[in-house]
């Protein structure tokens, strides 16, 4: 269920934003509210082909935010293993070179998941592509960005949020409280989105995430980490 309560523009101005599964689903739809909102954003994707792109060709704008400026060079694709240490270096320099900058906001969308099965017929390399998509991928961001941005900032609000959707991802929310309270001095700040899983009354749109994700990168949201924020429709009520 999505909303149409007016937004501001340029909530995200100046900030470039790293996003991993940002061709499709919840992730494109986060790219195009973030650049709507005035972010530069790379995006990590295995389907992804290497250059600039319109992002709302792939996922159309929030209506409630003005879209005249040009988006172009505001997005660029990146084919990336989100598994692999390389991939993240390969980024983070290509954010450097297109951008001019680190990034400040870090949106680890991409999950993957074997289809819904009795514990005991999953097999072991499930499991493991599970925890290495999901989990060793959020521990990579943060390995190689992290050090980039305690080295260069100069004391911005910087971001990141993990998308949390399945029990691999209880991992990812626990490690996330871990790195908000190590780096709230520094004004890093981590949190998890929590989408709905399965059928509820109010069914999630990708739009309902991408307005989560972009409330917590917004600056204005500064005194906000280390939470779980659900999207959920009331699920857990």
């Amino acid at each position: 269920m999505s909303s149409s309560t007016p937004a501001t523009t340029g909530r995200l101005t100046s900030k470039i934003a790293l996003i991993t599964g940002g061709t499709r689903g919840f992730g494109a739809s986060i790219v195009s509210t973030f650049v709507a909102h005035g972010a530069r954003c790379l995006v990590m994707d295995l389907l992804a082909t290497d250059g600039f792109y319109d992002p709302y060709t792939v996922s159309p704008p929030p209506s409630d935010v003005s879209t005249s400026t040009a988006v172009d060079r505001s997005a660029y694709a990146l084919k990336a293993d989100i598994t692999s240490r390389e991939s993240w270096e390969r980024a983070l320099s290509t954010c450097q070179e297109i951008f001019g900058s680190h990034p400040t906001i870090v949106v680890n969308n991409a999950g993957w998941t074997y289809s819904n099965k009795p514990t005991l017929e999953v097999k072991e390399d499930e499991f493991e592509k599970v925890f290495s998509v999901n989990v060793k991928s959020v521990f990579l961001s943060v390995d190689v960005i992290l050090p980039r941005v305690l080295e260069e900032s100069k004391g911005e609000d910087v971001s990141w949020i993990n998308v949390s959707n399945n029990a691999s991802k209880g991992a990812v929310s626990t490690a996330t409280k871990a790195l908000a309270v190590e780096y709230a001095p520094r004004k890093i700040r981590f949190n998890c989105v929590c989408p709905v899983a399965g059928n509820t009354p109010l069914l999630a749109e990708a739009s309902d995430i991408a307005n989560a994700c972009l409330f917590l990168a917004d600056p204005r949201s500064e005194f906000i980490t280390g939470i779980d924020l659900p999207v959920d429709g009331g699920r857990c009520v």
